[in-house]
């Protein structure tokens, strides 16, 4: 029997909803994006609750509906893919998903271009707003419940996960509401102000650090690692790092690129004496919207291989050719250096929200898995630290062994077994 709201009754057991052959008007063909309608809804009706028997009968069987909300940035959607991937593993045709995001960001593309549906609600974030803005984030909270509450009430999913970004907290808000089960990703060490609501309401947190469940009920967390893309990072070469006699380091400057990055790297690699600069070959990631020029002239300045490229599609080659990464500390990087078993140097980017790159960061430096330069300190510590590596590769090699050790490339299936467990569909 699924949980249901105080003051919300089931329906019919076993109510039929749309299917395949059905005449009901389906939300969104797979691949096209839909708004959610409008209206107001009466809360306390039966049937705007959770209604019993969820999972119905469709042409193929019985059809298992996983609701995935959240984006707004690749550190909050990816991983939700990834888990909506592992739904679509776990119960083949049978499985039917839906995400709820906003209009105006990367899900807007990603998700349909994966052959998703994509329903939008209209919500902006409030946090590190101020005066008038930060009202009108407020005032639009309740209109994006409702229609929150529209999307979910014509899906009737078995479970919804949130996976953070604007629509993730009044997705999850609306399902708690109408009585469904619900859990949230939370991807970094300190969680926001939004999750450490919902981790109240929702009755699985799943993390990717141990430090993250001393914000929430220890009996909600499951620590099962950052889900990432099954068919993505498993699959990079296991080599042993900094054997041969370059050293191969990987600049990533996050999708848009990163200026203290693209300056403060080749400045520090010029820093460093010319032998070791001789065994370093680089590949830096500067960002599809960064003049290259200034940058490539930089290295000219050095006795490093370097090529400075815009954007990089293929991360798993390019994480196995590496010995060493240098790059901010968001969520997704962090899971993706653990997964592929690779060191780095973190540099924070010193403006994120409560500072959680830092505390991404320090998580893997505590570990042994990464060395933590602070933005302020790139001159002269960057180099120090660089030079340092250069001149003991048995570091790098360490280092890479306690990231790989790190690492849960089976997030996204623990994830999906979890949800499914929640929605009485088996463990």
């Amino acid at each position: 029997m699924p949980h249901l709201h105080p003051g919300c009754g089931p329906l019919r057991r076993g109510q039929r909803r749309h299917s395949a052959q059905g005449a009901h008007t389906p939300i969104g063909q797979r691949g096209q994006l839909q708004h959610a309608g409008n209206g107001l809804l009466n809360w306390f009706y039966p049937q705007y609750c959770a209604p019993s028997g969820r999972s119905t009968r469709g042409g193929l069987g019985i059809v298992k509906r996983l609701l995935l909300a959240g984006g707004g940035t690749g550190g909050h959607l990816y991983p939700a893919m990834a888990v909506g991937q592992a739904w679509r593993e776990r119960f083949g045709e049978e499985a039917e998903l839906l995400f709820v995001g906003t209009a105006d960001r990367i899900e807007a593309t990603a998700v349909p271009r994966a052959g998703e549906r994509l329903e939008t609600i209209e919500i902006t974030g409030i946090v590190g707003l101020s005066g008038w803005r930060k009202v009108l984030g407020l005032l639009r909270l309740p209109r994006a419940l409702f229609q929150a509450v529209g999307i979910i009430r014509r899906f009737r999913p078995d479970v919804v996960l949130g996976a953070g970004g604007f629509a993730s907290g009044p997705t999850v808000a609306a399902a708690w509401l109408m009585g469904y089960p619900t859990a949230i990703l939370e991807q970094n060490s300190m969680p926001g102000v939004t999750n450490r609501i919902l981790g109240k309401l929702v009755r699985r947190v799943f993390t990717q650090f141990q430090a993250t469940a001393d914000w929430f009920a220890a009996r909600k967390v499951r620590q099962v690692g950052n889900p990432v893309r099954l068919d993505q990072l498993q699959s990079v070469d296991q080599r042993e790092v900094a054997t041969g006699p370059e050293i191969h380091v990987l600049v990533l400057g996050e999708s848009q690129g990163a200026q203290a990055l693209n300056e403060g790297l080749p400045a520090a690699i010029a820093a460093m004496p010319e032998a070791l600069q001789t065994r370093l070959a680089v590949v830096h990631q500067a960002g599809p919207k960064r003049d290259l020029k200034p940058i490539e002239e930089a290295y000219g300045q050095t006795r490093a291989k370097a090529a400075v490229l815009p954007f990089l599609d293929d991360m798993p080659q390019r994480y196995a050719w590496s010995d060493l990464c240098v790059c901010r500390a968001g969520a997704m990087t962090v899971t993706e250096l653990a997964v592929a078993g690779r060191g780095a140097v973190f540099i924070p980017f010193p403006l994120a929200t409560h500072d959680h790159q830092r505390h991404n960061a320090q998580e893997l430096v505590d570990q042994g898995a990464a060395r933590l330069v602070d933005q302020s300190h790139l001159d002269p510590q960057l180099a120090h630290t660089l030079e340092e590596l250069a001149q003991h590769p048995e570091a790098l090699r360490t280092m890479a062994q306690a990231s790989k050790e790190l690492g849960r490339p089976d997030a996204a299936r623990a994830v999906a077994g979890e949800l499914a467990e929640l929605a009485g569909l088996g463990a």
